[in-house]
Order: C-alpha cells, then sequence, then structure tokens
C-alpha cells in the first residue's frame, strides 16, 4: 500500500514540476495553476497505463487479446459507468491489475469455453446491466433528467456488446480468443457496475428514477 501512495506521489510532484515550470514560463497564468496541475497529474497516469498495456502486450505479444479486452470493456464502462476507486491513481492501479489478471484468465480459459458457458456469461452481461445500470458515482453523478437518456444508452450498448460477440462466436468458434477477450471486457464492466452499485447502497428510488 505504501508503494502505491509513494507512486501516486511520485505523478503528483512529477505534475507539480511540469505545471510550476509553466506558469513560470508564463505559458499558464497562475489562477489557472490547479486545473492545469489537475489535468497533467492525469495525463502522466493515463500515460503511465498506455506504458503498462504497450510493454505488457509487446513482452507477450497478446495485442489482440488487449485491443478486444478494451473493446468490451470501454463502452459499457464509459455509458453505465461503474466502481471507482478512492483516487485516480488507485482507481489506474486497478485497472492494471485487472488488464493483467485477465489476459491471464483469457488465455488460461479459452480453450476450456463451451457455448452453454457462453450463453450464460452474455445472460449475466444482459441482466445484470439491464436490471443495475446505469451507476453513478462522486466522479460522474447523474441528475434525475438526465437518467432516462443515460439508462437507454447504457440497454444499447450492452445489446450492441453482445451482438458482437455472437457474431464472433458464429464466425471464430466458441474457443475463439478474440471473442473470449471481448467477452471478458464486458464481464469486468459488469462486474464493476455491481460492486458500483452495492457500493452506492443499491438503486435510485423508483419514483424519482425519471423525474425531470
Amino acid at each position: 500500500m505504501n508503494q502505491i501512495v509513494g507512486g501516486g506521489g511520485l505523478i503528483k510532484q512529477f505534475a507539480k514540476t511540469l505545471t510550476s515550470f509553466f506558469m513560470h514560463e508564463m505559458i499558464i497564468e497562475s489562477e489557472d495553476y490547479e486545473v492545469y496541475l489537475y489535468g497533467t497529474e492525469q495525463l502522466l497516469i493515463n500515460l503511465s497505463i498506455l506504458l503498462v498495456v504497450i510493454t505488457t502486450s509487446a513482452i507477450t505479444g497478446w495485442w489482440k487479446e488487449t485491443f478486444f479486452f478494451f473493446f468490451g470493456i470501454i463502452p459499457i464502462r464509459v455509458v453505465a459507468g461503474g466502481y471507482h476507486a478512492s483516487t485516480p491513481f488507485r482507481c489506474n492501479i486497478l485497472t492494471i491489475v485487472v488488464y493483467i489478471v485477465n489476459l491471464l484468465l483469457i488465455n488460461a480459459l479459452v480453450s476450456r469455453m463451451t457455448v452453454l458457458v457462453l450463453i450464460m456469461m452474455f445472460g449475466f452481461i444482459v441482466l445484470s446491466v439491464f436490471r443495475i445500470g446505469p451507476v453513478d458515482n462522486k466522479n460522474r453523478e447523474i441528475k434525475n433528467r438526465e437518467y432516462e437518456s443515460v439508462w437507454k444508452r447504457s440497454k444499447k450498448v450492452c445489446i450492441f456488446i453482445v451482438m458482437i460477440c455472437v457474431v464472433q462466436l458464429l464466425l471464430l468458434g466458441p474457443q475463439s480468443s478474440i471473442l473470449m477477450s471481448t467477452l471478458m471486457g464486458a464481464v469486468v464492466a459488469t462486474i464493476s457496475l455491481i460492486i458500483g452499485s452495492i457500493v452506492r447502497g443499491g438503486e435510485r428510488n423508483e419514483e424519482n428514477r425519471f423525474c425531470t
């Protein structure tokens, strides 16, 4: 844990150094310091994730697994929301850990996949997203007047990803690493949705769900 906190502090310190340099060189205004500090920190964190992903893919050769894993996770995650760690740095550390663990699971389980198991996974994703999503949090609060629109988009994105998986199943068969990667990405996004709902304390008040 201390290593994680230390790593986050190192990135924050580097972001402060860069932002201070920009301010002293009059590239940015002093009153905009905090805004640029936050943006610089986020950029450095995201670049570190990208570096880990590229390095891992280069070492393992799992480029297509990486691409389709994020193809499965990002649309549901962006639209339907889900769990967020307490700080951006911890959230991105969690992203890296989940990514690496899932790459290992994908390559370990792909040869054991059956149509029945895949159908069960499809059902888990659809039922969970339709029942729980979307889930907001302190980083992304959904106003009541926006909720119906986000709710509908969550369902559409879920159906889109599942249909892509069905097409992959029909074209590539049940033991395809591309199918497995896409599906595992969607499963991870769905689990994040469930955890986020639990952390939030359950569903919104149904009476206020579509209030304007």
